[in-house]
């Protein structure tokens, strides 16, 4: 027995608890590792440290960290109907490249993003003409939170057309905006832009 705050505990008792204890915080240690390893470069930070706009700049072809999953990707996206709407970087988000492209029969758009902490992953969306979106993404941590009007799917691991065909057989109450390779960019930015807006509201 161990004289405990006036009370008699028993050592076993004592020890037990102990141990759980340090199996709870051996948990939350691992939860932080993994997402401070793994979460996307776009994940939910501190306002202060967001930048309020972005822009993309043509790059050359993207040296991919997991080429054999990315080139996969984009022969996936392609053999459905997906066209290449150009390979660019992020200057405000430093270490992200980003494969964008755009199915026009669809109106579907997808981006293959590279970046050294969080790796590479895909996302495909959709936005309909009431202003409202959907993202299916396969990152293995989510790099954008949900708000009002605007869902993202978490389907980590999923191949581009798996991502493709959840956003293709997606009902949705209002047509989808037709996309383009011109616009492509420009919406990519205008995305993250709005979630800036949002989180500071």
């Amino acid at each position: 027995m161990v004289t405990l705050a006036g009370f008699q505990v028993p050592v076993k008792t004592l020890y037990g608890a102990v141990a759980v204890v340090a199996i709870l915080a051996a948990r939350e240690l691992l939860r932080w590792g993994y997402t401070a390893r793994f979460a996307s470069p776009l994940s939910p930070r501190p306002l202060a440290q967001l930048p309020e706009e972005i822009h993309l700049v043509p790059a050359e072809p993207i040296g991919w960290r997991d080429p054999t999953r990315a080139e996969a990707d984009l022969e996936e996206l392609t053999e459905v109907g997906y066209v290449p709407a150009g390979t660019w970087i992020v200057p405000e988000v430093p270490g992200l490249s980003v494969a964008l492209l755009v199915n026009v029969e669809t109106s579907l758009r997808a981006a293959i993003h590279d970046h050294p902490r969080a790796g590479t992953w895909c996302e495909v969306s959709y936005r309909c003409a009431d202003g409202s979106s959907t993202t299916f993404t396969s990152a293995r941590a989510i790099g954008r939170a949900n708000r009002p009007g605007h869902r993202v799917d978490r389907c980590a691991g999923y191949s581009a057309s798996l991502l493709d065909e959840l956003a293709a057989t997606e009902p949705h109450a209002t047509p989808l905006v037709p996309v383009t390779v011109e616009d492509a960019a420009d919406c990519f930015a205008a995305a993250f832009a709005e979630q800036r807006v949002a989180r500071a509201a």
